[in-house]
């Protein structure tokens, strides 16, 4: 390895034979927040068989570095060359494990090489990768642990595992051996040694110095991004002006004390990682195309869905309970009533849709956020938005479904509707299903799970609002009216009041009960279904955009 500024002597003699080949380059790579810099514009080399470790305090710049290298942070300045030029061609274990705790050891590391398999290639492959890695980490006899069994070390263990899948030339971590004890931050970096051995090109920040000598060169940076030292581990020391590598951190911290000049490059106009061709090997070629990639994310969420018991049994039991509470809370038997079951009958169907929606979105609505950092750590190795949200809509769509068949059953169970009850429910399913492509915009949209959560009024006040059943539609304003033809309560609440027959039954009332335009009721089932449909298909379409954008590195 190199780094601008700072050469470092050769260092043949510590593995037996020179690296070779160059698998990453970095041109004056600088990263901002703002008016903060947070890496100083930074050049360097990786080579296959490097190991090499980049120490300093907590905020000098060690992630922000990582993360710029491996295309998931945009550069104030600068470019990043991998080999092969694909953005497989870098794997990138972050500080945090991206795991999947309901997925066992093989499933986690089997979808993660499907989504990162080239495009054309064979089961047979994708299967002895995992196997290969499986072995490579000696993680042979907890294929089918589930990870959320695993301890700390299995967990690192698993998550290099999941980049190693992808077979990248170069490999980056985040402080792998945070939180492990002393023995298994050393098998960790004899581990990371191997593997450098084996030809990838390694970096590793971490806080430790205790394995600093398995490493092929040490960057020692101070906060700000200031690359302070780069050599030899036995000659940090003595060029930081200390006694021994205790006082290391002391020095990174004091301006004072001497230190190898900063790296160089020149500021330019703000640029984003550039992943183009530096020669040398490695790679994982060309990513499969989303409708490759969507079969493996389905098949993840469903397993994922179906394992987290808890949270299943929370989204199907509050249906039923909040079916039994709409039904008696009116008068017994009274929407067969002749006189008055019309008039409760628009009340029980707006009860119905307001339950429906409220069941979609609050089941969708941190689905995406609160896997922030895995899907963007995926997106940056070639997962497309849109296979992301379709899998997610996917699997919810049995959820939900089975959500409002709870709710409306015990519903018209404890109050029977004089006709349509089949209607009725099939309505309320795709109510649901459409207001879970909202939680899932809003989902993507959201920085945080609680933001996503405290947001969900914001999404479900306007359907209520504009649905016709409190205000009717006619006495707004027209602008507001135009409106309302884009809101889903609207629409659901015409489906399920003409599947119950309000139209007839309230005949010439219909507007003096209720405000609404004779024939509100009378809509044709398809064009509320068409209506619905579009409304979801809608907010899935904004919601792949916001993942998107959010993504961009």
């Amino acid at each position: 390895m190199s780094v601008s500024g700072l050469p470092i002597p050769d260092q043949s003699d510590r593995l037996g034979s020179p690296p070779t080949a160059t698998l990453l380059v970095a041109e004056g790579v600088s990263v901002r927040a703002g008016e903060q810099t947070l890496v100083q514009p930074t050049s360097l080399t990786l080579a296959a068989g490097e190991l090499v470790a980049v120490i300093g305090p907590s905020g000098a710049g060690k992630t922000s570095l990582l993360r710029a290298l491996a295309g998931t942070l945009p550069l104030a300045a600068g470019r990043v060359q991998t080999a092969g030029g694909a953005a497989g061609a870098v794997g990138f274990v972050p500080a945090d494990d991206l795991l999947h705790d309901e997925l066992t050891v093989f499933e986690e590391l089997l979808f993660a090489a499907r989504l990162r398999a080239p495009a054309g290639g064979d089961g047979g492959d994708v299967l002895a990768r995992v196997h290969e890695v499986i072995d490579d980490l000696r993680l042979t006899g907890l294929e089918e642990a589930r990870v959320a069994t695993l301890s700390k070390g299995q967990r690192r263990r698993t998550s290099c595992g999941v980049e190693l899948v992808g077979r990248p030339g170069v490999l980056l971590l985040d402080e792998p051996a945070a939180g492990l004890d002393p023995g298994l931050e050393r098998r960790l970096m004899i581990m990371l040694r191997r593997l450098a051995d084996e030809g990838r090109g390694v970096l590793v920040a971490t806080h430790s110095t205790a394995s600093l000598h398995r490493c092929d060169t040490v960057v020692a940076v101070s906060p700000g991004g200031i690359v302070r030292y780069a050599g030899p581990p036995d000659g940090m020391v003595a060029a930081l002006g200390v006694e021994d590598l205790e006082e290391v951190y002391d020095a990174l911290t004091d301006d004072t004390r001497p230190a190898g000049r900063p790296a160089g490059g020149t500021p330019g106009a703000a640029a984003r990682p550039v992943l183009t061709p530096a020669g040398g090997g490695g790679g994982s070629g060309r990513m499969a195309p989303a409708p490759g990639q969507l079969p493996a994310l389905l098949a993840r969420e469903a397993i994922c869905h179906l394992r987290d018991r808890r949270s299943l049994a929370i989204l199907l039991g509050q249906a039923p309970v909040i079916g039994i509470a709409m039904a008696v809370v009116l008068p017994r038997g009274v929407l067969g009533d002749q006189t008055f079951g019309p008039f409760y009958g628009v009340l029980f169907a707006f009860m119905l849709l307001t339950a429906s929606i409220w069941l979609g979105v609050i089941a969708a609505c941190r689905q995406v956020v609160s896997q922030r950092a895995i899907i963007e750590r995926e997106l940056a190795v070639g997962v497309r938005p849109g296979g992301y949200l379709v899998a997610k809509a996917l699997a919810l769509m049995p959820v939900v479904a089975l959500q409002t068949l709870l709710l409306a059953g015990a519903a018209m169970a404890l109050q029977p509707v004089p006709q349509g009850a089949p209607l009725i429910v099939g309505f309320c399913i795709v109510t649901g299903w459409s207001a879970a492509a909202m939680g899932l915009w809003l989902s993507a949209a959201a920085r945080t799970p609680d933001q996503a959560t405290t947001s969900v009024p914001l999404l479900l006040i306007p359907q209520l609002l504009f649905a016709g059943a409190l205000i009717p539609i006619d006495k707004m304003i027209p602008p507001l009216k135009v409106l309302t033809d884009a809101v889903l309560g609207r629409w659901a609440l015409a489906a399920i009041g003409g599947a119950m027959g309000l139209d007839e039954r309230l005949g010439s009332n219909l507007g003096a009960v209720t405000g609404l335009q004779s024939g509100f009721f009378g809509e044709k089932p398809l064009v509320a279904l068409a209506a619905m449909a579009a409304i979801g298909a809608a907010f899935l379409a904004l919601g792949v955009r916001a993942l998107g954008r959010e993504n961009r590195p």
